[in-house]
């Protein structure tokens, strides 16, 4: 094994987008420290852009840089039009507000994020003002459903840190309590969705216990019946991320999709038809779910995915992945901020850099045997890479999340793939087939729970932003070098 810098400089040349979210998410997180007016944003763009140009043209060094240059003037740009108007704080006025995500219990209450859709001699324009809604534990609502009320609109104390600073950086402005508030109308959503019936149908499937409502939050994204010391214990043992439907859930179905449907190639434009298929399934298990924004974002990145196999012979998914997480960030730049974002492209480029590789060096001629060590190699490298996100964020570090991962994602395949069939399926046959689905949850709580119960399991330790910087460039440092070595033949 010898280390040649044409190994590496070979390896960056495969992936020439990888690097284009990156100015751009330095130029969003740039712009929202330092105002700046859009006017000189544009203008910096601009002249970035006519420099790149006119580098390429000439070939003089320094196109790359003016593109690094105009990325982040673009970032900066759409972060300061992104600016919402400040809302009335304090002042009782009639609103109507709409909930984006449903209501989770927090201790004797109850919470929930809605956006405020119209609000009495306040008008905001084009934009999305999102408040953070308090409540009654009793008082519990689902995406879509809207409440008309007078209240009041409480910005976040800043002296509540860390809580509040994230608030702002997603967009959420402030908070409206329910507490001595007369809701004066209730407006709930249609329940005809695809969501709504897969929910409805796996709940006549199956009993009452945590093991339907594991199976409901995996498959469907029903976290609304989640009790919340279930929570707590899969949170304890690193594997809350089971319970939202994330990348990890569409990724499944991707791979499952794909899986079946690798013998269509053999017809006639099967390629198309494979990858048309594959798309298809993705959203439609998106739509499943009730479209929650981190299944949106995860269906986004694997359609980018799909279509890359399809229309390049030699494709990289970094490409894919960067180019997805750039128009994401395009499209919503506070995405940047979101913690569910930050953890499902780290966990993908993880994968890629480092999990693969790994795989493709251990690989043997036994499909059983590839099957297994896949799934151990992927739990080890995405846990292993976001846990430093994870100790930033929630300020906890699950070490026993390590070794427990790949054994909850090989549960997770199961109770996936028995959940989705059975609500293909007639009634009398999907009681039958959904029965995996459900032992399978059943052993996977308590798993679990035994991992939660270990004592030194997880403990509390957060690292500051610096640290968790500096613990993510060492990891671009030594992929980088690995690059380098390359094997004799």
């Amino acid at each position: 094994m010898g280390f040649s810098w044409d190994n590496i400089r070979s390896r960056l040349n495969m992936m020439p987008m990888a690097a284009v979210a990156v100015p751009l998410a330095v130029g969003i997180v740039f712009s929202y420290r330092f105002v700046v007016p859009p006017l000189l944003w544009l203008a910096a763009a601009a002249v970035s852009v006519t420099a790149a140009i006119f580098a390429i043209r000439t070939g003089r060094r320094g196109a790359y840089a003016a593109l690094c240059a105009a990325l982040f003037s673009a970032g900066a740009l759409r972060m300061s039009l992104d600016t919402p108007p400040q809302p009335p704080y304090g002042e009782p006025r009639m609103m109507t507000l709409r909930f984006e995500e449903p209501s989770v219990i927090r201790g004797r209450s109850s919470l929930a994020s809605a956006r405020i859709v119209r609000c009495e001699d306040f008008d905001f324009g084009h934009s999305v003002i999102r408040v953070t809604v308090w409540g009654d534990s009793t008082m519990m609502f689902s995406r879509g459903d809207e409440i008309v009320l007078r209240g009041v609109i409480r910005s976040f104390d800043r002296r509540n840190g860390r809580f509040a600073d994230m608030a702002f950086r997603r967009g959420t402005v402030g908070s409206v309590s329910l507490f001595g508030n007369v809701v004066c109308e209730f407006r709930p959503a249609k329940r005809n969705s695809l969501h709504d019936k897969a929910s409805a149908k796996l709940c006549s499937l199956l009993p009452d216990d945590d093991a339907r409502r594991t199976i409901l939050s995996m498959t469907t994204g029903e976290r609304n019946r989640t009790n919340p010391e279930l929570r707590r214990i899969y949170a304890r043992g690193g594997a809350a991320h089971l319970l939202a439907v994330s990348g990890l859930h569409v990724g499944i179905v991707f791979m499952l999709v794909n899986a079946l449907l690798r013998l269509v190639p053999v017809v006639r434009y099967g390629n198309i038809w494979r990858n048309i298929l594959a798309v298809a399934a993705v959203w439609l298990y998106v739509a499943m779910c009730g479209s929650p924004p981190s299944a949106v974002r995860a269906g986004a990145m694997f359609t980018v995915l799909q279509l890359s196999v399809f229309s390049s012979r030699a494709y990289s998914g970094m490409n894919a992945l960067a180019v997805a997480a750039a128009v994401m960030l395009l499209i919503s730049p506070r995405l940047v901020f979101d913690v569910g974002f930050r953890l499902s492209f780290i966990a993908v480029a993880a994968i890629l850099l480092w999990g693969i590789p790994l795989y493709m060096r251990v690989r043997s001629h036994s499909r059983v045997l590839n099957a297994l060590s896949s799934t151990l190699i992927i739990g080890v490298v995405a846990t292993a890479a976001t846990m430093p996100l994870v100790s930033n964020v929630f300020g906890t570090v699950s070490v026993i999340g390590i070794p427990l991962n790949p054994l909850v994602v090989l549960s997770a395949n199961a109770i996936i793939f028995s959940s989705v069939a059975a609500l293909l399926l007639p009634s009398a046959a999907a009681a039958y087939v959904v029965m995996p689905a459900y032992w399978c949850a059943r052993l996977q709580n308590e798993a679990v729970a035994h991992a939660a119960a270990l004592p030194w399991g997880c403990f509390e330790w957060r690292l500051s932003d610096g640290a968790t910087a500096a613990v993510y460039a060492l990891f671009v440092a030594a992929t980088v070098a690995a690059w380098g070595f390359r094997r004799k033949r």
